[in-house]
């Protein structure tokens, strides 16, 4: 689908993306005004220098419910002031594509009790499915704001891989289930690394033929 709906919260986490360019930069959107621009915070790259610069074009991708999204813009402006954001052109279309990237995989017998890493903290949480590029998280209550980042360390599952796995995620979507002190969450891995893709990939695998044969 293609219109002019953005599909997203002002503090939606989204993916910057320089025309032309291999880098990919995270960045919020911090507000937007219809047929003026859209305001994000400043991208920098590993040596903290500023990503983009004045009139160059874009590409923005994000997550909105069940669908993911995408549009190209330009920098019109970067500000320093009060601090540093850009204002990007607003787009003439966005792109929209039903989800889900992967197939969700249901977690089935046992529960799989996670540490979820919050600023030194570890937070017990239960994964209800898995893909290769999110998951759903059952807490008691909600874990953060739509946006907001922290990491889950996968234990050591012999079929999948000996070693426990720590896995960035970013808040997508939030549920509290009604009669229930429960808290459904859905994230995306952020940026894994190659290792951890094949931990998950593995571990999906592996579950699927487990359940064949029980099935």
């Amino acid at each position: 689908m293609n219109s002019r709906a953005l599909n997203m919260l002002v503090g939606s986490g989204l993916k910057l993306e320089a025309r032309g360019g291999d880098a990919c930069y995270l960045v919020d959107m911090i507000g937007y005004l219809t047929d003026k621009s859209i305001l994000v915070t400043a991208p920098y790259d590993e040596r903290g220098r500023l990503a983009v610069g004045e009139g160059e074009d874009v590409a923005i991708r994000y997550l909105g419910g069940d669908n993911s999204y995408a549009f190209y813009s330009r920098v019109l402006c970067v500000c320093a002031e009060p601090y540093p954001y850009l204002h990007l052109a607003f787009p003439e279309g966005v792109q929209g594509v039903l989800t889900r990237r992967g197939t969700r995989l249901p977690i089935e017998g046992p529960c799989m009790t996670l540490a979820m890493l919050d600023r030194g903290r570890k937070i017990s949480v239960v994964m209800a499915d898995i893909s290769i590029h999110g998951a759903r998280l059952i807490a008691p209550y909600r874990l953060g704001e739509i946006g907001e980042t922290f990491s889950i360390e996968m234990p050591q599952i012999p079929a999948a891989g000996e070693e426990t796995l720590t896995l960035p995620c970013i808040i997508r979507h939030v549920q509290a289930q009604r009669g229930e002190d429960k808290v459904h969450h859905g994230v995306e891995f952020d940026q894994l690394e190659q290792a951890a893709q094949l931990f998950i990939a593995r571990f999906i695998q592996d579950s699927i033929v487990r359940q064949r044969r029980v099935g």
